[in-house]
This record gives structure tokens, sequence and C-alpha cells, in this order.
């Protein structure tokens, strides 16, 4: 739906002719049996814009690039060790794996993301933040690069549970993602 969306509003307005003083519609003005909104288009750069289209059916930066995706995770711990996970990101803004029943949150900004797993590592919330790089035209998979996981420590040796903490994040490992794909 949101793809029709966008699609949609690249279209030009629709062309509503103005009504005379009695009511009556005044005909549209036209060139060779072509309405007047689409003289001077070449139909052949309409064909390769809609081709195109075609390929780049979703958007490549921000929540619309991520919302309804759903991506295999590669989590490398720089300790050693390493997990393995699919993580769902939903339209709502949060997201659910596969090895845990808890939901995490998730957010983007131009082609980057940032999600968390909440008990993802010892009992602690693990935070990912990755790049979005796409696909080209034979690996149409979008991938998550330059992925890096912390985890969030009390700077000051406070109560964990103080919403008001001041904090900081310790680096855990990297990670790379592909997107999911189950048809």
């Amino acid at each position: 739906m949101a793809a029709f969306l966008w699609l949609a509003s690249l279209l030009p307005p629709p062309h509503t002719p103005p009504l005379s003083h009695r009511g009556a519609a005044r005909p549209h003005a036209s060139r060779g049996g072509v309405p007047a909104c689409l003289a001077g288009r070449d139909a052949h750069q309409d064909a390769q814009a809609a081709q195109e289209l075609m390929r780049s059916p979703r958007a490549t930066q921000g929540v619309e690039a991520f919302a309804g995706t759903a991506w295999q995770v590669l989590f490398e711990m720089d300790e050693g060790g390493v997990a393995m996970f699919t993580v769902e990101l939903m339209e709502d803004l949060r997201c659910r794996f596969s090895d845990k029943d808890e939901y995490g949150e998730w957010k983007a900004e131009k082609d980057w993301l940032v999600f968390e797993k909440p008990r993802g590592l010892f009992e602690e919330t693990l935070y990912l933040t990755a790049q979005l790089q796409l696909g080209d035209a034979e690996q149409r998979k979008h991938k998550l690069v330059r992925g890096v996981a912390h985890i969030a420590e009390s700077a000051d040796g406070s109560d964990p549970d103080d919403p008001n903490r001041e904090v900081k994040l310790k680096r855990l490992g990297t990670f790379g993602a592909i997107e999911y794909d189950d048809r």
C-alpha cells in the first residue's frame, strides 16, 4: 500500500476543467487526441520511468526503507563467539526476534538503523546499529553493513533501574545482516 501511495504522489494532479458561468465543463484542449496535460511527454521516457520504479519498489532511507522487513543477523563478539538470529522490523516501530519472546524497538534515520534487543546477551539489552547497503541488479537483497553492537552501562555506578541515571555504551562486537525473504 505504501508503494502505491508513493507512486500516486508522483502523478500530476488530476485535470479538472473549470466550469463556465452556466455550470457546463469546458472541453479539454488537446493535440492530436492527446490531453493537454500529457502533451509533449515522451512515451519512451514514461516507460523507462515506470520500469525504474518497478525495480526499486520501496524507499531507500528512513523508516519507510526498513518498516515491514526482516533480517538474518550474524553477530560476532569481540571476545569471541557468534550468535545468529532473525529480526523482524514491524510497521509500529517494534521488532521481534527469532530467539526471544520479548519485543524491542527500532528507529531509522537516513540509511542508518538502530534496534534494541532486550535480554540479548547475559540478560543485558543489546543496541545494534548498522547502515543499509542496497542490493544491485544481480543480488536484489539489501544488506546491513558496518554493524556495531553495544550494551548500556551506568556511567556513575548508580542503580540500573533509575531512569535518570547517566549511561555509557560499551562495544560488544560487530554484525552484518542480509534481508530475509521467505519467498
